[in-house]
């Protein structure tokens, strides 16, 4: 059985309606019921029901198999998607010409156990904002739920993985190998979303569903970007001009869902102060190996060098990973945390983080 909600004049109703065996058509305007009677012409599989979809579909006596959803503008409304979502259609087709009402409501749906397969859009109306979408969703595991490797993270980074460890959620590694360069004209914060936005995008182009997460990082000391350094005599001359010094660490952060393709960016900056670091410090810090993957030439979480006199910002944004904007992204695309599930004090990032402290005063009366 197919429920088209919304029907308007019977358009999707009475195509459809040769295809399966019973279709019922809800619309809420008597005049547009009418009409969709009268387009229907001797179509016998196909019931005509007055009165708003959020009503109809609390008291519906049987249950579609599928789902066709072409809401006003607005969207549709919560109790609508809550009986739809507790009905469990196997499969719902979305049409809707407004981006940021589509986006809600699939998020609902998602949040409610549907994997969002395909979006279609289709420019219907040239020269405005509105686009045409058609969204494809099917019951079963979505891509928004735990489970192994849903999450995959790509990058190599030691410190990234041992961040996504604390945090108890399984993931899997798929390192993206690309070229790190700046481009000419880039910005540090600008260079460090591209990366993280092309790591993500690459590891997600080779799988069908889950959610990839891309990340980089960079020192930017007097506007400049200061990347790993290249040998020790490099590493050297990095820890020489940082010591004693205030400067910054921009971070960037991307998540793709693989299955729909939509994708979040991000960037991060805190700010940190490097106390001064003796000749003798340097080279045992070089002597460690441990400045040799390190954007800086060295990580704020060193035990042994103990680099920082002090932060301002989210400190896992410079460890290279900002946990609180990525649980922020995550949950946006739909992944369900594990019931009970809290943020680990290990990687609890602090109130002074910017993140955390939005989150504080929102949930402020």
């Amino acid at each position: 059985m197919l429920l088209d909600a919304y029907t308007g004049v019977g358009t999707f109703a009475i195509l459809l309606a040769p295809s399966v065996k019973r279709v019922i058509a809800v619309e809420e305007s008597s005049a547009a019921v009418a009409d969709a009677k009268q387009n229907a012409g001797d179509l016998q599989n196909l019931e005509f029901v007055l009165g708003r979809t959020e009503d109809v579909l609390r008291n519906l006596p049987v249950k579609p198999d599928v789902v066709v959803l072409d809401p006003p503008r607005s969207g549709c409304q919560p109790r609508a998607l809550e009986s739809l979502i507790e009905m469990a259609p196997s499969r719902v087709a979305y049409v809707s010409c407004d981006a940021e009402t589509l986006g809600r409501d699939l998020k609902i749906l998602c949040q409610g156990g549907y994997r969002l397969d395909e979006v279609a859009p289709l420019d219907m109306f040239p020269q405005t904002h509105h686009v045409e979408c058609v969204a494809l969703l099917s019951r079963g595991e979505s891509s928004s739920q735990p489970g192994p490797a849903i999450l995959t993270l790509a990058s190599a980074s030691p410190r990234r993985r041992e961040l996504m460890d604390l945090l108890g959620l399984e993931f899997a590694i798929t390192p993206a190998d690309l070229d790190e360069d700046s481009l000419l004209g880039e910005s540090p914060v600008e260079m460090v979303e591209r990366l993280s936005r092309q790591k993500a995008l690459a590891v997600a182009a080779g799988m069908e569903s889950g959610l990839v997460i891309g990340a980089d990082s960079t020192v930017v000391f007097e506007v400049q970007a200061v990347g790993k350094p290249v040998d020790d005599d490099d590493a050297r001359r990095m820890l020489r001009m940082l010591s004693g010094t205030t400067h910054h660490v921009s971070t960037g952060i991307t998540v793709v869902d693989a299955a729909s393709g939509q994708i979040l960016s991000d960037a991060m900056t805190s700010q940190i102060s490097l106390r001064d670091l003796t000749d003798q410090e340097i080279e045992a810090s070089i002597a460690s190996g441990v400045p040799r993957d390190k954007a800086g030439a060295y990580a704020v979480q060193d035990t042994d060098l103990r680099p920082a006199a002090d932060w301002e910002g989210c400190y896992n944004n410079i460890v290279g990973l900002p946990i609180c904007r990525l649980l922020e992204m995550l949950q946006e695309l739909g992944y369900l945390l594990p019931d009970g599930w809290t943020v680990p004090d290990a990687v609890a990032c602090g109130d002074d983080c910017p993140t955390v402290s939005a989150q504080l005063q929102e949930g402020s009366p």
